[in-house]
């Protein structure tokens, strides 16, 4: 142990040896508190610290008032703190050797004494994080002991421990948790809480074959208390086979759970982990899904990993075979006619027409997927009357209901040769993310520059059906207006609007005088609207030998289609 630097001007040196003898100090206390401390190191600190404190009851690293309020914090409440707490903690430890240590309850009150006169609170906008911080150092020291054997040692400093305890445990039933310009505390302050309480639970950070989509029959985990998704910085992933492991690594993360258990299991999962040997635990701080940075225990894997396969942040969380999967795997996200998976297997397993994929394989898994492009009708395809099909375009944002499939990048790139990878048909490869750090790929035209066909009715029918399948919540009168939104144009949809408002069916001519719209454009419009079974020429005008696109022709809408309709054209 270094000597103290007290009363040392502020220098870039000299923080540097405050930053290392801080360092050090809290070594100690650590060590202290795990009972690993030599005593006689205590002791050498402790007289240290008798002799060098102010009058006032601080440690000052820096003894020059003339330096800002969050300098005072750094370097005179925080050494404060962890030099009372390592007192406390041999207060507690060796009652009897403080009796022989000159000066040791003086110190001790002194410290106490300004501890109690600053509130434990820090400066500006982290002010509560120091609190927290400072209560979380001083139950490490086993406050709540001390104050009950020694109450009288500071009266005011008991209660000021009381009164926060109180306060927390206020702020939690409110649920006001958010402080220092809006930062989550809910989980710092029910540990606090907790730990003032005398219950000792701590917080695990898992990332492999503990998590809860890993766990299978294990039951180490059974009392624990989820709180939410996590990530780890400081470290990477790897892949070892049938179980993961992490090593520190600068720009590394890590995505896992947190847990919040109880002191007593961790024996039982050292045990679990080889903790010494194949693991080692460690305290890391941890980000929760409410980007609450908290302490964490983490077991750290301690063997080479030389011949691994690092896991890169967007692949994970960890699974079994994660390694296997994301090289050789891809989600293949359809908004189409494969959206259908009876459809989609066509392509797997071949048909009249196809012959499928070399590998014939189902699909791994599916899952729905909301892209994030609008789709639209384009091109002329044979297998679907001559008629447009769907292509995603990129240009812009939108939405689009989808199914993705889990399948072989091999399986991917046979599918993209079956729907044609031509200049004017699918050839764009679009990257929509990750799902379970796997990458999710889809394909469409470069650019929206092909000429825009409304699709088949069978198309559309194919279509709906797997929206169907897979959005059960959706309505078939959604599905009828997110479609129509992307294939009808804009005369069709003046036509569908105007026969709504008629009481009878109309003809054609009246359509396009009371429009004022071409007839041939009246006619070309109608022509879209019958093929995708929306409008219907009268059953008395077909029977009198009328042609469908004559001008005495007359048309209504489908009956079944008008609730769609009605809702589209609003």
């Amino acid at each position: 142990m270094r000597k103290l630097l007290n009363k040392a001007n502020p220098s870039r040196e000299n923080f540097n040896e405050f930053r290392i003898q801080m360092e050090e100090s809290y070594n100690l206390f650590i060590n202290q508190v795990e009972g690993k401390a030599d005593v006689q190191a205590l002791i050498v600190l402790i007289e240290e610290l008798v002799s060098n404190q102010d009058s006032d009851g601080y440690w000052r690293l820096i003894s020059s008032d003339d330096i800002p309020y969050d300098a005072k914090v750094e370097y005179w409440k925080y050494p404060t703190i962890l030099f009372t707490s390592i007192m406390i903690k041999f207060q507690l430890n060796y009652p009897k050797l403080c009796n022989n240590l000159k000066g040791f309850d003086t110190t001790l009150i002194r410290a106490l004494n300004i501890l109690e006169k600053g509130k434990l609170v820090g400066h500006g906008f982290s002010s509560f994080s120091f609190r927290i911080n400072a209560i979380k150092t001083l139950l490490k020291a086993d406050i709540m002991r001390f104050i009950e054997l020694y109450p009288e040692k500071h009266e005011k400093f008991t209660e000021l421990i009381y009164f926060s305890k109180s306060e927390i445990e206020k702020l939690l039933k409110e649920g006001n948790t958010r402080f220092d310009y809006d930062e989550e505390f809910s989980l710092r302050m029910e540990d606090v809480l907790n730990k003032m309480n005398n219950k000792k639970k701590v917080f695990l950070f898992v990332y492999g074959t503990l998590m809860k989509s890993n766990r299978q029959k294990q039951s180490y985990l059974e009392e624990a208390e989820f709180r939410g998704e996590g990530i780890l910085s400081g470290y990477s992933l790897y892949d070892l086979g049938y179980y993961p492991g992490i090593v520190e690594s600068k720009d590394g993360r890590v995505k896992g759970e947190v847990y919040y258990i109880s002191e007593d299991k961790i024996h039982e999962l050292d045990i679990y982990e080889a903790e010494g040997l194949l693991y080692k635990r460690v305290i890391a701080q941890v980000y929760s899904d409410k980007n609450e940075k908290i302490d964490a225990y983490v077991y750290v894997y301690n063997q080479s990993i030389e011949g691994k396969t690092k896991i890169d942040f967007v692949y994970q969380p960890w699974f079994e075979g994660v390694a296997y999967i994301y090289t050789n795997y891809v989600w293949y996200a359809c908004y189409g006619s494969n959206i259908n998976k009876e459809r989609f297997m066509k392509y797997i397993l071949g048909d009249a027409i196809r012959s499928g994929c070399r590998d014939k394989t189902p699909p791994v898994d599916e899952k729905p997927i909301i892209v994030k492009y609008p789709i639209y009708f384009a091109n002329h395809s044979s297998r679907w009357n001559n008629k447009g099909v769907a292509f995603l375009d990129i240009s812009k944002r939108g939405k689009s209901y989808g199914k993705m499939y889990l399948i072989t990048k091999e399986q991917f790139e046979e599918i993209h040769q079956q729907e044609g990878n031509g200049p004017s048909w699918y050839n764009k490869k679009v990257n929509l993310g990750f799902q379970g750090g796997i990458p999710i790929q889809t394909i469409t035209h470069e650019l929206r520059d092909i000429q825009e066909v409304i699709p088949s009715i069978d198309y559309l029918e194919v279509i709906k059906a797997g929206i169907r399948e897979t959005y059960p919540k959706l309505k078939d009168v959604d599905i009828d207006v997110c479609l129509m939104k992307r294939y009808l144009k804009e005369e069709c949809i003046s036509i569908l609007r105007y026969l709504r408002a008629q009481e009878h069916g109309v003809t054609i001519q009246k359509i396009s005088d009371d429009l004022n719209k071409d007839i041939r454009s009246i006619i070309s419009a109608a022509q879209d609207l019958i093929e995708t079974k929306l409008i219907k020429q009268d059953g008395r005008s077909v029977r009198s030998g009328i042609a469908w696109n004559a001008d005495e022709a007359i048309y209504y809408t489908i009956p079944d289609k008008r609730e769609s309709i009605d809702k589209f054209i609003k």
